[in-house]
């Protein structure tokens, strides 16, 4: 729950967190009892409305490859594939921040990085150092915040952060010059990296890391970084006549043990209005309903 416990004081947001270990997610949903918590892997919460106007996350890192029933054709993104839902469940102008490793941008393959870029904008990016997460995560990785924003109109941004190119970086291990290859974004923004790209050795003789000084303050350097962020103003979204409607459910009915027990899709009658209804995922993964239409009484 550290992205909910660390938010600025004042800042009066509505809070979905998801959280697959259950142990970390019990923890969580004690210390903030007023956010919404999902204690499930991503690719099975039912979550699917574009809703949230900001997804803040850390993916895992990793090759696996997830499948999600609603959004299927993400099944071969491995683990883009957080990146490339939780961009889905943003409303038209919403903001993603995210940590991930530095193989999303610098990976060969721009496929994900493509799909991505068909309805969000790339606002900005910070590489940061190898040592960045070795106090909390007792790591050595290299890691990139990035920032995106959800198209809301014509496409504002260029795309050229979906390609690679060649760069040259310093071998410290062996010694001189090697070709590496990088996102173009930071070959043409190399300030926005927190260090030097550089062939550092280790256990693997191709591991490029990003180095810095070990005496840096890592909060100042980020900060001085955002500065290429553009201004944005958050502007309340207009609720739709669906949401509006949401607002007129029976809410005690929803949270019965009877509703909550069905499965999603479920046909049940509403106990109010005696119409046929079916159960769906909520904005904010709470269960709620839909009404099925019919021609008539007779077909009810």
């Amino acid at each position: 729950g550290n992205f909910i416990g660390l938010m600025p004081d004042g800042y009066n947001a509505q809070v979905l967190a998801v959280e697959l270990d259950p142990t970390t997610a019990a923890i969580a949903r004690y210390l903030y009892p007023h956010s919404w918590h999902i204690n499930n892997a991503f690719q099975n919460a039912e979550l699917k409305d574009a809703c949230f106007d900001l997804v803040v996350g850390n993916p895992p890192f990793g090759k696996q490859t997830l499948y999600d029933p609603n959004f299927p054709e993400l099944r071969n993104f491995s683990i883009h594939y957080f990146l490339a839902k939780s961009l889905n469940l943003l409303r038209p102008g919403g903001i993603g921040a995210f940590v991930v490793s530095r193989f999303f941008m610098d990976a060969a393959d721009p496929t994900a990085r493509a799909h991505i870029a068909e309805y969000a904008d790339l606002l900005g990016a910070v590489r940061l150092p190898e040592t960045a997460f070795r106090q909390n995560a007792l790591t050595d990785v290299t890691t990139d915040i990035l920032f995106f924003r959800k198209h809301d109109g014509p496409r504002i941004r260029s795309t050229d952060w979906v390609q690679t190119v060649t760069v040259d970086a310093e071998d410290l291990k062996e010694g001189g010059i090697r070709p590496a290859v990088i996102n173009k974004y930071f070959a043409e923004l190399p300030g926005q990296i927190i260090g030097s790209m550089v062939y550092s050795g280790g256990m693997f003789q191709d591991a490029l890391n990003c180095v810095a000084p070990s005496h840096i303050d890592l909060g100042q350097e980020i900060e001085q970084r955002l500065n290429v962020l553009p201004p944005m103003q958050y502007v309340p979204r207009a609720e739709t006549s669906e949401e509006l409607a949401s607002e007129n459910r029976n809410e005690a009915f929803t949270a019965s043990d009877y509703f909550q027990s069905l499965k999603m899709g479920a046909y049940c009658v509403e106990p109010q209005s005696r119409k046929i209804v079916f159960k769906v995922a909520g904005g904010f993964g709470e269960a709620s309903y839909e009404e099925l239409p019919v021609k008539n009484d007779g077909a009810r």
